[in-house]
């Protein structure tokens, strides 16, 4: 797991500068964890790396959260504007993906996959923010349990999407149950619906990338003997 680096609190990087810095790893301390130092040595080698932080997969010329960001501009809603279009390519830019993802996959001693965010990404994947003492983790501990035991990246990945897709119908039934009353959501119910659909674009964030038929090679070796 690793928290990722985005644009800074004011101002904005150049393109390239963007292209090559952001999804980096704050290890904090002032200390950073960027693309060169990924090319060099083993790092992490045949494994797959599982990556929580934002941008840490990549950057959509477009985030799900910005107009949402937008209508929240009280309190810290408009330095959370303000810091996501920093981080967005420039208009004519596209979309990219990690130097740092890019550069691990390319080391011949690196990673065979990453696991990561192609967004903002928040607590609402694996913590139920209506009461912090409870997680909602289980999709990411399955994760790690399938890849454990050998299982295709591709096919443990599948078993995660599918805590998104259980989010989706329950979104859809709520929709159904409030036209059914034909009145507003009461305001409890409609930070409940919230905290869903936050849940469900959190999840949707997740991306694999590298060989989706690789399994962890030292899993593959020790069933080889």
């Amino acid at each position: 797991m690793s928290l990722c680096r985005g644009a800074p609190d004011t101002g904005g990087p150049t393109p390239d500068q963007q292209r090559q810095q952001q999804g980096s790893i704050w290890l904090g301390h002032g200390e950073i964890l960027a693309a060169p130092d990924a090319a060099r040595g083993s790092f992490l080698s045949g494994g797959v790396w599982v990556s929580i932080g934002c941008f840490s997969a990549g950057t959509p010329a477009r985030s799900r959260y910005i107009d949402w960001l937008r209508h929240s501009r009280a309190g810290n809603g408009g330095i959370a504007v303000d810091r996501l279009e920093h981080s967005l390519p420039p208009p004519g830019q596209r979309p990219f993906i990690s130097a740092l993802a890019k550069t691990a996959l390319a080391n011949p001693s690196g990673p065979l996959a990453v696991f990561g965010h192609i967004d903002l990404a928040w607590l609402y994947g694996f913590i139920d923010l209506s009461d912090p003492r409870r997680t909602r983790a289980d999709h990411f501990y399955r994760l790690a349990e399938q890849l454990c035991r050998g299982r295709r990246f591709g096919i443990a990945v599948e078993d995660f999407q599918r805590a998104r897709r259980a989010l989706d119908g329950e979104l859809l039934d709520r929709e159904v149950k409030a036209w059914d009353r034909l009145r507003r959501p009461a305001p409890d119910r409609a930070r409940s619906r919230l905290r869903v659909a936050l849940t469900r674009e959190d999840l949707r964030g997740y991306v694999l990338l590298g060989d989706p038929a690789s399994r962890v090679t030292e899993l593959d070796s020790a069933s080889a003997r």
